[in-house]
């Protein structure tokens, strides 16, 4: 299939991810040769839509998923994709498109949903996850941006236009 994402790692130029409909596929020199790091993500029961890396640690990923296969929306590796865990946690059962990393953070991450944005870092509990849609339209998020100069979440959405809100603090 064809490629549909793929990302480069921030802290190592050589390490690139992709995503096809089937496969999570990575490299470590620069695209010379692939590895498929799918392991165990339900892709027969989802759509993989988006993929983000942690700028520091090329090893640490995160991908969500689309449609509604309750309890399978957000995957995280931290040994490049040798393992995938499930931190879907208390996100409802509706398509996710999008997925941001904060850069710097305590592994702060945006995902952008049919119905607006999520945010969860590691001082949250395991799985949790916080609705997040100050200053964000309610609607079909299909695309995430962090605006560090301004400290800004920018959101395309699908006939909304694009709005931002100031990034997370701690309080939704």
């Amino acid at each position: 299939g064809s490629v549909t994402r793929f990302v480069v790692a921030p802290s190592d130029p050589l390490i690139i991810y992709t995503l096809k409909e089937n496969a999570v596929s990575k490299t470590i020199n620069g695209g010379i040769s692939w590895s498929n790091v799918t392991g165990t993500l339900p892709l027969g029961s989802a759509y993989i839509r988006n993929i983000a890396i942690s700028n520091t640690d090329p090893n640490k990923v995160w991908v969500v998923f689309s449609g509604y296969s309750d309890g399978n929306k957000v995957f995280k590796t931290v040994d490049g994709g040798a393992n995938w865990t499930n931190i879907s946690g208390t996100l409802p059962n509706i398509p996710f498109n999008t997925v941001v990393y904060r850069n710097g953070s305590n592994d702060e991450v945006y995902i952008g949903a049919d119905i607006g944005v999520y945010v969860t870092d590691n001082t949250m509990s395991a799985g949790t996850w916080v609705s997040f849609n100050t200053g964000l339209a309610n609607s079909t998020v299909n695309d995430l941006e962090i605006y560090y100069l301004t400290g800004k979440l920018r959101a395309a959405t699908y006939g909304r236009g694009a709005w931002e809100s100031n990034l997370y603090t701690g309080t939704p």
